[in-house]
């Protein structure tokens, strides 16, 4: 296999569904659990069930998004099986961890509803905000306390990185669905200017709050070449749009990145 080779199956994998699907759940909550079970035991029964958890309401939240952005609506029976399953999962969640853990998911569930029904926020700031909110903020605190059952100062500044890629990721689709779907809520400028402010904090909050030291040099140029992407996909996003996986794309690039700052 030649490398052009290489690099195309590679494309094309970054843009397969199953990346946004089943991967993007477990990125969300990988650097939580890689942050709680340091220096303890991993609890692989806790993370397995929330993980699970996380991947029904990827589902729920694309059946929301679609039937917001085509039909104006939601149409809510197709979604009364998903909704049970989160209810034993919340169950579940409430003996494995306790009720302050459990408040907090089910937060994120009505939370998540809330954005696309009855309030339909899809298309404007307070969408991004509450997604940046919800992804970098709640999930991430939610995945590592079930593994330490304890919130430190130190997780939230470590937790900044992520909010920052979370605000290119989320910047970046809007423009892709204003193309899309018309929803033209937000000026692509302020869009722009969002993602600049993400990639900014995505390339010095690692090293500002002493995530990883400046002298690491594989860290810093595979965070380079990371960052990189990101700024060839603000780009050249029509390109990705045309393919119909820009967004795949999009979550294998955040990926990536909440893999390396797990890593180090």
């Amino acid at each position: 296999m030649d490398l052009n080779t290489f690099i195309k199956q590679l494309k094309y994998f970054a843009s397969h569904p199953v990346i946004k699907l089943f991967i993007m759940p477990l990125t969300l909550i990988l650097f939580g659990t890689s942050f709680g079970s340091k220096g303890n035991p991993l609890n692989l029964v806790g993370a397995i069930v929330f993980y699970f958890f996380m991947l029904m309401m990827q589902f729920i939240e694309q059946y929301l998004f679609i039937n917001v952005s085509k039909r104006g609506y939601v149409k809510w029976q197709p979604l009364y099986m998903f909704e049970l399953i989160i209810l034993i999962f919340l169950v579940l969640l409430y003996y494995i961890t306790n009720i302050i853990f459990t408040i907090l998911a089910f937060l994120y569930v009505v939370s998540t509803h809330l954005m696309y029904a009855p309030f339909k926020l899809k298309g404007t700031i307070y969408y991004i905000i509450l997604q940046v909110f919800l992804k970098g903020l709640v999930v991430t605190i939610l995945a590592s306390f079930i593994q330490v059952n304890l919130i430190t100062m130190n997780l939230f500044v470590a937790i900044l990185p992520l909010v920052s890629g979370l605000l290119v990721y989320y910047a970046e689709s809007e423009k892709l669905d204003i193309v899309k779907y018309g929803m033209v809520a937000l000026p692509k400028n302020l869009l722009r200017y969002l993602s600049i402010a993400g990639l900014i904090g995505m390339a010095v909050f690692p090293f500002a709050i002493g995530r990883v030291a400046l002298t690491n040099i594989l860290f810093d140029v595979l965070l380079v070449g990371i960052v990189g992407l990101f700024i060839q996909f603000m780009f050249k996003n029509k390109h990705y749009l045309n393919t119909g996986k820009s967004k795949n794309y999009l979550s294998s690039l955040y990926t990536l990145y909440v893999l390396l700052l797990s890593l180090f």
